[in-house]
């Protein structure tokens, strides 16, 4: 079942512009896999536009891996899947091996 909006909108306004190093940490990523998971598409949107600057930094991290793929499994619209294009055009070799 999902959360109440208006505490998942809460939530999402308090973290703000700390949802990156949130995504990024060790346990702060399990706090935003279970946070998204309760997201609505709206919500999501969001989140991708608050971490957009961050987006490939994100990818390239250790835990911050989990939340991507944590994104990636909740894509349900073609704006997120196009969003998500862009922000990984041009990256994709890079993110693709490792060195």
């Amino acid at each position: 079942t999902k959360s109440n909006p208006v505490l998942i909108e809460f939530l999402l306004t308090e973290i703000g512009e700390q949802l990156s190093p949130i995504m990024r940490n060790q346990y702060g990523n399990y706090f935003f896999q279970k946070l998204l998971s309760n997201c609505s598409v709206h919500q999501r949107l969001q989140i991708l536009h608050m971490i957009k600057d961050d987006f490939i930094k994100i990818c390239c991290h250790k835990q911050g891996t989990h939340t991507i793929q944590a994104i990636l499994d909740n894509v349900t619209t073609e704006e997120e899947e196009t969003f998500i294009k862009q922000a990984l055009q041009g990256y994709v070799y890079e993110l693709s091996i490792d060195e």
